[in-house]
């Protein structure tokens, strides 16, 4: 599967809560939904692989959590293997070979956070939405 452009991606990933994947679930605003709806807005073929995977979906097909939707992204048929990849740093400051890039980040147990993580678009210098350094494992696929 191709990648998407950063740009378009951002476009479709929305954070206010009115803006969001309305879903009967009890947990209709993750990041994950929010991510995997801006993917499928972006390129509908990430639907038929989140669909396709055995990861915990929503009735619209939409993956809950984000270590989930990162086991997907990282398959060979879809965005394959992460470009970067971190463990936790020190100061909760980015890397400094994430500063200049693009793309989507999945942070991995992060200290004293319940569920998966955090994934989340990183513009070059800030996450659109929320950014989780101190995580210990962290997972990037760079987008142009």
């Amino acid at each position: 599967m191709k990648k998407p452009s950063f740009s378009k991606l951002k476009v479709n990933y929305k954070t206010l809560p009115t803006q969001i994947h309305s879903c009967s679930m009890v947990f209709p605003n993750t990041c994950a939904i929010r991510m995997s709806e801006a993917l499928v807005k972006t390129d509908s073929d990430f639907l038929t692989a989140f669909k396709n995977s055995s990861k915990n979906k929503c009735p619209h097909g939409y993956l809950r959590g984000a270590q989930d939707l990162a086991a997907v992204l990282g398959s060979p048929k879809v965005l394959g293997t992460r470009t970067l990849g971190w463990t936790s740093q020190a100061n909760g400051q980015p890397p400094s070979n994430a500063i200049g890039k693009k793309g989507i980040v999945c942070y991995m147990n992060i200290p004293d956070f319940s569920g998966q993580g955090h994934i989340d678009l990183w513009d070059g210098t800030k996450a659109v939405g929320d950014a989780y350094w101190e995580a210990e494992t962290i997972w990037m696929w760079t987008l142009t």
